[in-house]
């Protein structure tokens, strides 16, 4: 399986959110990692993923997490 990395450091909720969707989208069979900035938009981006896929986020530097998403 192969593992795709999405660097949204740069951008703010809501369009965490929409560039995540559109890489989940676009990698279906793939590995999902994201790295995301701040507490509060892993925490609304975590909200809204929870429901279709298991998640694991790790404290990389700080407030910059990586979510891991499986199916």
């Amino acid at each position: 399986m192969k593992k795709k990395v999405l660097d949204i450091t740069g951008f703010d909720c809501p369009m965490t959110f929409i560039k995540a969707k559109e890489f989940i989208k676009t990698n279906t069979n793939d590995q999902k990692i994201i790295i995301i900035k701040g507490k509060t938009n892993l925490d609304r981006l975590t909200n809204s993923l929870k429901k279709n896929f298991h998640i694991s986020s790790k404290k990389i530097k700080k407030d910059i997490f990586k979510l891991t998403l499986t199916s």
